[in-house]
């Protein structure tokens, strides 16, 4: 038992130091992030608004005395708001309610896409690095080569000083890779909020095949349109009074204590004032019509760019795998034959080299930015990870 017990401890210890799944990853970044701790506030506060709303103002208690004759005086008043103000106060706070919980998934979504981001500019400085000290570690084996045919005369020395410099250049971007590589980790462990051992390994399938109608930018900007909509009835409600209804108990020395019914309304004259409200509120809601429109044009461009960048990136990748270094590996090998046989230059075989080197980076570039164009179009259309977390907030009210 004491051995189990031993074994259990071992794994909370160092079981953390493994490689988490992105799905891991996604809920510790929720749970720390400052901007959905904000955004998931501020959802809640909606969710009691509305609660707050709907219901009749406060009653008024009043009471008097009369010095002579002795007389006093207790008074109840209940003032009732005209039909449709309190109706309509509700559904704007329930509309608000809502807009709070797209604005959460969003700022979801944005959190997410950093993520996938990061981790796919992690694993291409991986292979990056990976290139380099290959590319490097094959400079190395031509510079012994090549400073053994200068000794023995078969070589010149514009070559060495050539491979040298190479050889400086790669260890000078070697470096500066593994220093980007520590400035993206530091980002990606304030993102996730916690210090993490490696990157998953595994990553979900990006899915692209959304519409921009489930765009949280554009439900956002509809709402807002609504609660404009709404905010117009309330100002022509507003030329309406409210009414007062009341009693007051009257306790005289006499026995004979009288009730007195009242009414009461608070009077709209102030006219001036109710008309520039109304036409305040018909400008708010018309520029919000219009923000519709702005927002879905922006919408339909980045979806545009970013379905040509996918586009273009794929057939960059497929020509460069495919192709091109096939090519350069054939050319690779026709040089190095021709410069053993002192039928070509060094610098000719070194350019060779490095073409394969070049396109090698080229390759993961593509792939890096494939991955980063379809997790931006997954967030453009809402269908992230986080797609879910709407309805889940709303289901928990």
């Amino acid at each position: 038992m004491k051995k189990i017990l031993i074994l259990f401890c071992f794994a909370l210890v160092f079981g953390q130091n493994g490689a988490l799944e992105f799905a891991e990853i996604l809920e510790l970044a929720k749970r720390n992030n400052p901007k959905i701790l904000s955004e998931k506030a501020k959802t809640k506060a909606a969710a009691e608004h509305i609660r707050a709303l709907g219901v009749l103002p406060e009653p008024q208690l009043s009471a008097g005395y009369f010095i002579e004759p002795k007389e006093f005086r207790l008074g109840l008043m209940q003032k009732l708001p005209w039909f449709g103000k309190l109706s309509n106060q509700k559904k704007i706070a329930v509309l608000q309610h809502e807009q709070s919980i797209l604005k959460f998934w969003k700022t979801e979504l944005e959190l997410e896409q950093s993520i996938f981001s990061t981790i796919f500019e992690l694993r291409f400085l991986d292979e990056k690095i990976q290139i380099l000290e290959d590319n490097l570690a094959l400079i190395l084996q031509i510079e012994h080569v090549v400073q053994t045919a200068y000794s023995t005369g078969k070589s010149h020395h514009s070559d060495v000083i050539r491979i040298a410099i190479e050889r400086e250049k790669l260890q000078n971007e070697i470096q500066k890779a593994t220093d980007e590589q520590s400035v993206k980790w530091f980002d990606f462990e304030l993102l996730i909020g916690e210090k993490i051992s490696e990157i998953p390994k595994q990553i979900p399938r990006i899915t692209t095949n959304g519409t921009l109608e489930n765009n949280p930018t554009h439900r956002i900007a509809e709402i807002e349109k609504s609660i404009a909509e709404l905010q117009t009835k309330l100002t022509n409600l507003a030329f309406f009074p409210d009414v007062a209804l009341g009693a007051d108990w009257i306790f005289t020395d006499g026995g004979e204590n009288p009730i007195l019914a009242k009414i009461g309304l608070n009077l709209p004259i102030h006219f001036r004032k109710n008309i520039a409200q109304k036409k305040k509120a018909l400008q708010i809601e018309e520029n919000k019509t219009a923000e519709i429109f702005a927002n879905w044009d922006k919408l339909k461009s980045l979806e545009k760019r970013l379905e040509n960048k996918i586009s273009d990136t794929t057939n960059d990748k497929t020509l460069v795998a495919e192709t091109l270094i096939p090519l350069a590996k054939e050319h690779l090998h026709v040089a190095e034959i021709g410069f053993l046989a002192g039928e070509i230059s060094f610098s000719d075989y070194l350019d060779a080299q490095k073409t394969i080197f070049d396109l090698q980076l080229n390759l993961s570039k593509s792939q890096r930015d494939l991955n980063i164009s379809q997790s931006k179009l997954a967030e453009l259309f809402g269908s992230g990870e986080s797609k879910k977390s709407k309805f889940q907030m709303g289901e928990k009210k």
